[in-house]
């Protein structure tokens, strides 16, 4: 909300893509498409809901792992390739009405194909529009043309260029020309009543909100894909994120001497006798545990980490946080060790454990107890064995056994930091 303006945000994203085969969920610089402008949306300091319009499945469910709502899928005559955006906007301003508890003064529309505007933008547009007061009811994102359209035009069937620019353009440098704008299409902000009245973003008292041409980037195409790949990874965020997981991957290479043989000595011989087959690590980190297991395959959001272990000579693969590459049922066991404390909503994680685990294969969880739980700002969840029951229970797995480690006796957490608790569950379908 601002200034008690109600601001609705909607990210249109239908499954279909000619272009680029579900190019709204593809993965720029790690993270799928539509996360980027989720991320900006959920990230203002103004908008009130974050929604995202699909008729996929697996769209709304990598939406809703980002934060967005996703409270309906869209209708199929509203996802074709002839279907008229402004339509999808008005169904869902009319399912609001009918569905919301509260009423909405503006929408904002964020296509996912702009990755590169920031929340910053976001709350640019709506002070931008609501401290106009009356000189404008919609606001629409440009940018200055890249290529200026006084030297662009047609072509006859002889491919003459005789009359392809104006007289009076020729021989002038581009800053002689006037300026030319382009739509950018990143925001587009309006009230509702606005939209309902014309149909239309476009009317008499829609304005320009003007955008820099580098997060202008509008994706279209591979080569699109390619450049945005480029642009984001130079962005301050995406070089605090590559930061952060090389701080986190030097933390590991140097933990304590005690930590290590503890794990050497005790904690891996035990899980390896415990656990046989082809297995799946994940979070596997420096490949502490893969050296243990022949046969266990390492997945990791840390590219540091996972180049580390490729460069040991253990097999080890980098997961893009929303599908981990490997086919379904795959494994006889897949462990989690003191991983899922720090995941806010492991929901689509644990789906995914249950695709690649096979029937009957094992489900290892490694928890911190209570001291080492408490050690850890970074830490979001304090399952107790209860509460985890209760989670794995809607994916089919049933538990069969637990390990305390490293003293094998239950209220040791209270005082000993490093007590981890090793809950095994059985996939039963």
């Amino acid at each position: 909300m601002y200034k008690g303006k109600r601001v609705v945000a909607l990210i249109p994203a239908r499954g279909g893509s000619k272009g680029v085969p579900l190019k709204n969920i593809r993965a720029l610089a790690g993270s799928p498409l539509i996360s980027y402008s989720i991320s900006a949306a959920k990230g203002s300091k103004y908008l009130d809901r974050v929604l995202v319009s699909t008729d996929s499945e697996e769209i709304a469910s990598i939406a809703k792992v980002y934060g967005a709502e996703v409270p309906f899928l869209r209708p199929k005559h509203l996802a074709e390739d002839a279907s008229k955006g402004i339509d999808v906007v008005l169904h869902a301003t009319d399912w609001l009405r009918k569905n919301s508890t509260e009423s909405y003064d503006l929408l904002l529309l964020l296509q996912p194909t702009s990755p590169l505007r920031t929340a910053a933008d976001v709350d640019g547009i709506v002070e931008e529009l609501i401290d106009s007061g009356s000189a404008a009811r919609c606001l629409v994102s440009v940018c200055e043309c890249e290529q200026h359209p006084l030297w662009a035009n047609q072509l006859p069937p002889d491919l003459s260029m005789e009359s392809f620019v104006l007289d009076s353009v020729k021989n002038k440098n581009r800053q002689e020309l006037p300026v030319y704008y382009r739509f950018n299409g990143a925001l587009y902000l309006s009230e509702i009543s606005y939209l309902e009245e014309t149909k239309s973003f476009l009317g008499p008292w829609t304005k320009a909100y003007i955008m820099p041409q580098d997060r202008s980037l509008d994706i279209d195409t591979p080569q699109d894909f390619a450049l945005a790949e480029i642009l984001i990874k130079d962005t301050p965020e995406k070089k605090n994120s590559l930061a952060e997981f090389l701080k986190y991957h030097r933390y590991l290479l140097h933990r304590s001497w005690l930590g290590q043989i503890y794990r050497t000595w005790f904690l891996y011989p035990r899980l390896r006798r415990a656990l046989n087959g082809h297995g799946l690590d994940i979070g596997c980190g420096i490949g502490d545990f893969l050296k243990f297991h022949p046969d266990c395959t390492g997945v990791d959001i840390n590219p540091y980490n996972v180049e580390f272990c490729q460069r040991l000579g253990l097999r080890a693969d980098l997961y893009d946080g929303l599908r981990l590459p490997y086919r379904d049922r795959t494994f006889d066991f897949v462990i989690l060790d003191n991983v899922l404390e720090h995941i806010t909503d492991p929901k689509h994680l644990l789906e995914e454990v249950r695709r690649v685990l096979k029937k009957d294969g094992t489900f290892v969880v490694g928890l911190p107890d209570k001291k080492g739980y408490a050690s850890d700002s970074d830490h979001k969840i304090d399952y107790s064995d209860g509460d985890l029951r209760k989670l794995l229970e809607r994916y089919s797995l049933t538990p069969t056994r637990k390990l305390l480690s490293p003293v094998p006796f239950e209220g040791a957490g209270e005082f000993v930091r490093q007590q981890c608790r090793y809950n095994f569950f059985k996939l039963s379908t």
